[in-house]
């Protein structure tokens, strides 16, 4: 998914991710981060994901916050 809105928090098919961790609430949005990857199956790089929500329940890919 690259644009919108999703039910679960789900990055774009082209980005790995995992170990999801760092459920925060800043500035009246919920934001979840996730260990992601550009390059996978390499795996030459590995940063972080996230994503934002409203209301915990649809999810926005916000993309790599820290690369």
């Amino acid at each position: 998914m690259t644009a919108g809105f999703s039910f679960h928090a789900a990055p774009p098919a082209e980005v790995w991710t995992n170990d999801p961790n760092g459920l925060i609430f800043v500035g009246g949005r919920y934001r979840l981060f996730a260990q992601a990857s550009t390059s996978a199956p390499d795996f030459k790089t590995i940063g972080w994901g996230r994503w934002s929500s409203d209301d915990l329940l649809c999810w926005s890919w916000d993309g790599l916050a820290l690369p």
